[in-house]
């Protein structure tokens, strides 16, 4: 069972919920927190931790799902095997505000998606393959 916490430098508050297996903590933005749960080495799925309300919400329990971070509204993430990428490999979105999930429109030759990051102003992608 994992135990989840947060700190300020000053104080401790840990939520009331109930994380059993392996998770890890992607990013968070505003009370919110992206959770992987590690079921196995091909099965890492996502899922959004609300700390206001306690709720989790499953973002991708399909793909297998390496990095995963905030940019503004959106949430980005690798996705091996979701049925909702067009191509392999695979970067979706979740736009937190309309409630959208898009796959992100890659270039044709790329054959492996090892880092992503996005820029500060949340216009350009760099990808290393």
């Amino acid at each position: 069972t994992s135990k989840l916490c947060q700190y300020n430098f000053q104080t401790e508050k840990c939520f009331q919920i109930d994380l059993k297996g392996n998770w890890d903590i992607m990013d968070s933005n505003e009370g919110q927190l992206l959770l992987k749960y590690w079921k196995a080495s091909s099965s890492q799925y996502l899922y959004l931790f609300d700390a206001q309300t306690n709720k989790l919400t499953p973002l991708d329990e399909q793909g297998n799902s390496r990095k995963a971070f905030f940019v503004g509204e959106r949430v980005f993430w690798t996705s091996d095997g979701n049925d909702k990428c067009k191509s392999d490999p695979c970067i979706l979105t979740f736009d937190l505000t309309k409630n959208s999930l898009n796959g992100l429109n890659l270039p044709k030759n790329l054959l492996n998606i090892n880092d992503i990051k996005i820029s500060p102003d949340g216009k350009h992608l760099l990808v290393q393959d």
